[in-house]
């Protein structure tokens, strides 16, 4: 797990390593035990590297690595779990090592399999590799773009890449300013970016999740290498034999994902995913035949973020975890202080817009490095594939009314409603029939878009408003899938949510924030086998008997305690943002609404903006909380 940078100039003029430097110095977080750096014989390519060492911690381990007599050099940031299974085939093969890392196995990969070597990896991973011989980069992102990889091109002149957009503010011959476009379509729709390829930032966008460029003669090419639905598994005919199935993929990638020789913990929210993650840490490491190869011997710690006092607060749910599995856990609570100040500096690294302040996520990693800890376990990816999220439920319910099947149909409302607080179950039923069985028409649609047009019409940009319209409706743009693919609307929906929106932006934030302190984030339900079991799995096997993530509750009996696995109510891990702009958030709000160049802006309309947060303070009128941090968001990175 790292950071890396290269540059590859097309016309004549050798690499700039003063610039090099710059670009990967940018991200000294991502790798705090090490850099280095190497440029071809002619010039024209030059690799950086930040090293934070995971696997083999000697030097043996430093990159930009080469291999096979020079023919090939990689600059790398990720994880290959499945290495030792792969160095054993290889070393069949007549390949030999000298080192005990992934990073070589990586490019005797290469060299075996060629481009199919990614298809044998198991992992998270965004590499370059230069080939000597054919004068071809190889760039790779692993199936669901857990490892972020930016690029910027341009055609005839040079090609750069890095781990952060930060990193091209350095680039020399380069003004580094925001796409209008995209920045508003990001503000309507923060999870719209990632899964589209592009970013808030003129002429710097992403290699696609479960894609891969080749480098040849100047002239790119990216080419998809995965799709879920086309991965081979079976699916067993009996409800009992999927859980069983599920239950040992889940397993098997737990016990994957735990190779590490430094610490590891654990960042446990206390609800369902990430309890299920640390509950089966510990439940691995009491079976005899369960061994976990490589497992360092500080595995079992969760680190909580607390919030009492707020809606956000789930510090109970997760001490239940921890009382059950007899662990041990390290409580964060966010302290009186400087929080403006605080939030500004996290913002400006984090270098994207999102409607939550990426602060909270920072914090609870930071602690973890304070602590010793370098690798942390998490529960990402289920909510996108076993209809976590509320709405969704109801697609599902439509369906099965169309089809008659409305004892199904009312057992889906009731999973939906029971998402929210117990007080306002009856008005989330009455919501539910609504839109299912069509007993009133709903045109809230519509009047969101009309409010949220009133903040950014600004006769510099008369074309925005198609922009908003754009971003406001959610997954409209992208991903180029075929919607006959699919059974249901329902079933495209899911897919999409998996891999264009919202899961991307998800995965870049927790990256991000994780990598801000040099941890590394591991993601047992991302395992690409489990990604495809569920996603092939019938409907009633992810949403029945009142609950969503059907199967994995089923799977974690003796393993959760019930008051975790039986839980219906969904918070979220995100910031208590209405507390704080109500609070200790109030006057920096106050100010920066105020202020010139927030009212000068070319793409929002501050003064209406500031006007509205005067009313909300006064009168308590409804404030959209979220679309105003975001707004503030681009702001601080546009004032960076």
């Amino acid at each position: 797990m790292c950071g890396i940078s290269g540059i590859l100039n097309i016309k004549s003029g050798g690499v700039n390593l003063d610039i090099l430097k710059k670009m990967n110095n940018a991200i000294n977080h991502r790798g705090p035990d090490g850099e280095g750096y190497w440029i071809s014989k002619d010039g024209h390519i030059g690799f950086g590297h930040k090293r934070l060492s995971i696997l083999d911690l000697s030097d043996k381990g430093k990159q930009p690595m080469s291999y096979a007599n020079g023919r090939y050099q990689i600059t790398y940031n990720g994880e290959i779990f499945n290495f030792i299974e792969l160095r054993e085939i290889l070393e069949l093969n007549s390949y030999k090592f000298q080192s005990d890392t992934d990073t070589e196995v990586i490019l005797a990969a290469y060299d075996f399999w060629g481009k199919d070597c990614l298809k044998h990896f198991n992992g998270m991973w965004a590499f370059a590799i230069w080939d000597e011989v054919e004068q071809e980069m190889f760039l790779a992102r692993d199936h669901f773009g857990i490892k972020p990889l930016y690029y910027s091109y341009q055609p005839g002149l040079r090609f750069v890449f890095g781990s952060e957009t930060i990193q091209f503010k350095y680039l020399d011959r380069f003004n580094r300013s925001f796409n209008e476009r995209n920045l508003v379509s990001c503000i309507i729709n923060p999870y719209y970016q990632e899964g589209e390829g592009v970013t808030i930032f003129n002429d710097i966008n992403s290699v696609l999740p479960g894609h891969f460029i080749i480098l040849k003669h100047g002239q790119i090419r990216q080419i998809r290498w995965w799709n879920t639905l086309e991965y081979d598994i079976e699916i067993p005919i009996n409800y009992d034999d999927q859980i069983d199935k599920f239950r040992s993929l889940f397993f098997d990638s737990t016990k994957l994902r735990l190779r590490s020789d430094v610490a590891i913990a654990s960042a446990l929210s206390g609800g369902v995913d990430s309890s299920s993650v640390y509950a089966t840490l510990h439940y691995l490491n009491s079976l005899d035949d369960h061994k976990v190869k490589r497992l360092p011997d500080d595995w079992s710690k969760a680190f909580v973020a607390s919030f009492p006092g707020t809606t956000q607060d789930e510090t109970a749910y997760a001490k239940s975890v921890v009382a059950h599995v007899k662990g041990n856990a390290i409580y964060w609570e966010q302290q009186k202080g400087d929080l403006a100040s605080e939030i500004i500096n996290y913002t400006k690294k984090f270098d994207a817009v999102y409607n939550t302040p990426i602060h909270i996520l920072s914090k609870i990693y930071e602690l973890m490095r304070q602590h010793g800890i370098i690798v942390s376990m998490d529960g990402h990816g289920v909510d996108e594939m076993m209809f976590g999220y509320p709405g969704l439920q109801l697609d599902v319910a439509l369906h099965q009314f169309n089809e008659k099947d409305n004892h199904y149909a009312d057992d889906l409302i009731d999973t939906y409603a029971n998402l929210f607080p117990v007080d306002l179950y009856n008005s989330k039923v009455e919501h539910g029939r609504n839109e299912v069985y069509g007993y009133k028409s709903n045109d809230s649609g519509n009047n969101k878009l009309n409010k949220l047009l009133r903040y950014f019409l600004k006769p510099k940009s008369p074309q925005q408003n198609d922009w908003i319209k754009q971003g406001a409706i959610k997954n409209q743009i992208g991903f180029s899938l075929n919607r006959g693919k699919f059974a249901t609307d329902y079933e495209f929906d899911l897919f999409k949510q998996f891999h264009y929106s919202p899961l991307p932006a998800i995965l870049r934030n927790f990256d991000k924030a994780s990598m801000m302190s040099g941890v590394e984030i591991r993601m047992p339900f991302m395992d690409h086998r489990l990604v495809s079991f569920i996603f092939k799995l019938p409907i009633q096997a992810k949403l029945g008997d009142g609950y969503t993530k059907r199967i994995l509750r089923d799977s974690m009996k003796g393993i959760l305690p019930d008051i975790i696995r039986t839980r219906k109510t969904k918070i979220g891990f995100s910031a208590p943002l209405k507390e704080w702009i109500d609070g200790p958030l109030k006057e920096f709000s106050l100010d920066i609404t105020h202020s010139s160049s927030f009212n000068s802006s070319s793409i929002w309309n501050g003064g209406k903006i500031a006007i509205d947060l005067v009313k909300y303070y006064k009168r308590n009128k409804n404030f959209n909380h979220q679309l105003f941090w975001s707004i503030l968001n681009a702001h601080i990175i546009d004032k960076e």
